[in-house]
């Protein structure tokens, strides 16, 4: 069965935004259903279309992907930890370079080494989680010269890079000890299925990051440079080759929330009943 998540993608219908006796909303945004439908495509790639409408008072809603504070505090992917005599202690990221990710961001007063799935291992951390998609992340990290004591040998240096101008940039490849930051996400989207009638609960959260390690949070784009009062709708299109296979004959239902640019959360709201078949 593949299970292969597509690209989300986003798409801004009936946006309203005037400078002329301009409507008034609070600055959290609001956001109410308008539809949800499931179409099979023809590569094998179905999709799950997602339509709410949306208001917002000040128009902060949206991220700009080629934007580097977008990819730093406090919108990063991923904190790190670095463990050091049996503590631990949280670090985040921050783009640094326009033509390279995220580097390791170590706060003054912060020390020790990356914690990895093998930190179970030492005495102290007994505690840590197995290995799971929540807590564990197998994938390149980059650390700058002056950041080197947080890793030793036992750690896979996969290269490094070297320039005239920048320091000296090392690419890590592990398996590392993470947490995902919520706040990277301004659309979050939670799955559940219907149980049968007289059950308690009515409903079942199915956890795509537990199940298949992914997940259909995602980002919107920004939707005005300038700030004014929004109103309009913002399709949510959720492609993937394994929706018939894990929910074919079963009801579900989304839960919905977004986020604006000052991490305001909105409402929370739940689609209505509806089967993949």
């Amino acid at each position: 069965m593949k299970l292969a998540k597509g690209t989300i993608f986003f798409i801004l219908m009936g946006l309203l935004a005037s400078c002329f006796n301009p409507p008034e909303f609070p600055i959290v945004p609001e956001i109410a259903f308008k539809d949800i439908v499931f179409t099979k495509g023809s590569t094998g790639t179905d999709s799950l279309i997602l339509t709410i409408t949306f208001k917002d008072g000040d128009g902060d809603l949206g991220i700009d992907e080629g934007n580097p504070t977008f990819s730093s505090y406090p919108f990063h992917p991923i904190n790190y930890f670095l463990e050091l005599d049996g503590d631990t202690t949280k670090i985040s990221t921050e783009k640094v370079y326009k033509n390279v990710p995220p580097l390791i961001k170590i706060n003054k007063g912060q020390s020790g080494k990356l914690i990895s799935v093998r930190t179970r291992n030492k005495p102290g951390y007994e505690n840590l989680p197995a290995y799971n998609c929540y807590n564990y992340n197998f994938d390149s990290v980059y650390v700058s010269k002056e950041n080197k004591s947080i890793f030793d040998e036992s750690y896979y240096l996969k290269d490094s890079l070297v320039s005239s101008t920048d320091p000296t940039i090392y690419i890590l490849l592990d398996t590392f000890y993470i947490e995902n930051n919520p706040n990277h996400y301004n659309i979050t989207v939670q799955f559940e299925t219907k149980n049968s009638p007289g059950t308690d609960p009515q409903y079942s959260p199915f956890d795509w990051r537990k199940e298949y390690c992914t997940t259909f949070d995602g980002r919107f784009p920004v939707l005005t440079e300038t700030k004014v009062p929004l109103e309009g709708s913002l399709k949510y299109a959720m492609p993937s080759s394994g929706f018939v296979d894990l929910f074919s004959g079963e009801t579900l239902h989304l839960i919905i929330q977004i986020k604006d640019r000052a991490l305001n959360l909105s409402n929370v709201i739940i689609t209505p009943d509806f089967k993949i078949d």
